[in-house]
């Protein structure tokens, strides 16, 4: 374990019993390049009666100087077994080819937004790659705040377009075909959120133990208060 010193079979079997821990790949320092995968209830679960320090430690960095040849993290961690998460991107993702397929005077007159430098509705052609910065034709984005249309004060929407945009949805009545568009993406968008959420209190627990002074629940409370949430459909 890179976050304990060694400990007694008789110290660790107590402290296993009285906080459990979640089922983490081999400790082999060759495996900490591999994906961190953590399960729902532990990432839901209270951080005080699951520890899932080392998953995150092994997930973003900070290992132990004693791991100090293992591979670098690759920065991602997955949660797997989210209630509803299946059945809400399976009742949204297909929305993908019907939102593509929009008039491209519509995607482009209506549903996109220059004023937040393209953050909120359609998105194409506008991010540049390379030397030349030549225009990415080659995908497209749709982003949308799946918790609000109206994010923020007007004052705060004025200061900060990128930050606070009003949402874009398409027209379902004009266009059938996207039907469900809307309440679709803001499921699948909340739930996601709400999975972060949980894992800030994790994130500000291993900060706490690490990081002298940090502020208690801070990640969380900024992430649970917010309303500048992005979702993006690509």
């Amino acid at each position: 374990n890179a976050l304990r010193p060694q400990e007694t079979e008789s110290t660790m079997s107590q402290q296993q019993h009285e906080h459990p821990q979640p089922a983490t790949q081999s400790e082999d320092p060759s495996h900490y390049s591999r994906l961190v995968i953590v399960d729902y209830k532990d990432i839901s679960a209270d951080p005080a009666d699951m520890d899932l320090s080392p998953l995150l430690e092994r997930a973003f960095g900070g290992m132990s100087s004693s791991s100090s040849s293992a591979a670098s993290p690759l920065g991602i961690i997955a949660i797997r077994n989210i209630p509803h998460y299946t059945a809400a991107k399976t009742s949204f993702l297909p929305h993908a080819h019907s939102l593509a397929h929009l008039p491209p005077t519509y995607l482009e007159d209506t549903l996109s937004d220059p004023s937040s430098f393209y953050n909120a509705g359609w998105s194409h052609g506008k991010e540049t790659l390379g030397r030349h910065r030549q225009p990415d034709w080659a995908k497209a984005s749709y982003y949308f705040n799946p918790i609000t249309d109206e994010p923020g004060t007007e004052q705060e929407r004025k200061d900060y377009p990128a930050s606070y945009p009003l949402n874009r949805w398409p027209d379902e009545e004009a266009f059938p075909q996207m039907a469900n568009f809307k309440q679709s993406a803001r499921t699948l968008g909340g739930i996601m959120r709400e999975v972060v959420v949980h894992l800030t209190r994790h994130v500000d627990a291993l900060a706490e133990k690490r990081v002298e002074g940090y502020p208690t629940g801070l990640l969380y409370r900024s992430m649970v208060g917010t309303e500048k949430v992005k979702g993006r459909l690509l």
